[in-house]
């Protein structure tokens, strides 16, 4: 219900503008969010009252995307949201097989010097710096 004349809407109506539930329109005027108008033995809200608040909500929505995306619009193909456990095994992950890249580049230079050594035979220096692992 509406009364346009004095710029009020009906809880129903209220709810259906913000996109919420009857409940969470009386959290609102409870958390002073919201007024509550009384008329003829009818509520009313303050359609001002919801256009800013709608706004505020716009406003936070596009505080958390720009905070995901760095500005950008979130794209699913480059960004997703896993948990902070998740990702922490993840970095786990990714150090250790940093550590075993590392260390096969390591066994890669050794064979590269035993080609170039003419020093010792190749099978010979391979078979010892794989036995000492």
């Amino acid at each position: 219900m509406r009364d346009e004349a004095e710029g009020l809407v009906g809880i129903n109506e209220g709810a259906r503008i913000l996109d919420v539930s009857r409940r969470t329109i009386y959290t609102y005027i409870n958390e002073n969010k919201l007024s509550l108008v009384k008329k003829r033995n009818r509520s009313f809200l303050k359609l001002d009252e919801i256009n800013q608040l709608q706004e505020l909500k716009k406003r936070k929505t596009k505080r958390v995307k720009t905070s995901l995306t760095s500005g950008k619009e979130f794209d699913s193909e480059k960004f997703m949201i896993i948990e902070k456990t998740r990702y922490e095994e993840l970095l786990t992950r990714l150090a250790r097989l940093a550590s075993e890249a590392s260390d096969l580049a390591e066994k890669q230079m050794v064979l590269i010097e035993a080609l170039r050594s003419k020093r010792e035979s190749l099978p010979d220096r391979i078979l010892k710096f794989f036995m000492n692992e």
